[in-house]
């Protein structure tokens, strides 16, 4: 896992999926997480 992309404060990080097609064609894909700073 690349630096930064896992939270220290609620250690979210990458999720690993599938990108799915009209036709149902699956491939990998990454979620990444959606970090914010907090005040």
């Amino acid at each position: 896992m690349a630096k930064g992309m896992k939270c220290a404060n609620c250690g979210k990080g990458i999720m690993i999926g599938h990108r799915v097609s009209h036709a149902k064609n699956r491939t990998r894909r990454i979620f990444k997480p959606n970090l914010h700073k907090s005040r």
